[in-house]
């Protein structure tokens, strides 16, 4: 296992110079004052989990600022993706589906008979691929807009994509009944 010497605060003055962000950029789109971000820096004070969490929606690696040991990034054909920034997409987006009251029972019709408990759970495995799919894409739109911006837009968007995968389900519904 690999040490890494560098102090919490250090590890998070590097992310947020990665970020091309300033002291006060950074503060302001974790919620709190510049003066604070300075002493997590120096380490006189460390974040609490809501800060890291806001920062890591800014694609901040919070593993690195935690461990010394940089995210894996998964390649793709459009370069490097952040797995960790996808399951807080995921995660909102879901919380946008159970607003919306999209939930696993919406991927399948009422199933009976001796295959009832397979096609369920193929079920569940297809609303979960729908909203990685789906968070997916909310990822790759985040990526072009301005870094203070970004949280805002998540929210923004998983509200948007949850109410038309639930407008979806209800007209694929009305079409099987008809």
């Amino acid at each position: 296992m690999q040490f890494n010497a560098l102090s919490f605060g250090e590890r998070l003055k590097i992310e947020r110079e990665r970020l091309g962000l300033s002291q006060l950029e950074a503060a302001e789109s974790c919620g709190v004052r510049r003066e604070m971000w300075g002493k997590y820096e120096r380490g006189d004070s460390e974040p609490g989990t809501r800060v890291l969490e806001r920062f890591s929606t800014h694609n901040a690696d919070v593993l690195y600022i935690l461990t010394g040991r940089r995210e894996p990034k998964l390649e793709t054909n459009e370069g490097f993706i952040n797995p960790a920034s996808i399951a807080l997409d995921a995660v909102e987006l879901f919380k946008r589906f159970t607003l919306e009251g999209v939930t696993e029972n919406d991927y399948f019709l009422d199933i009976e008979g001796e295959d009832a408990d397979r096609l369920k759970q193929s079920a569940k495995s297809c609303f979960i691929g729908r909203l990685v799919s789906l968070a997916g894409e909310i990822y790759n739109r985040r990526l072009s807009v301005p870094w203070g911006e970004r949280k805002a837009m998540t929210e923004q968007w998983a509200r948007g994509v949850a109410f038309s995968e639930y407008l979806r389900i209800r007209d694929e519904r009305k079409k099987s009944t008809e």
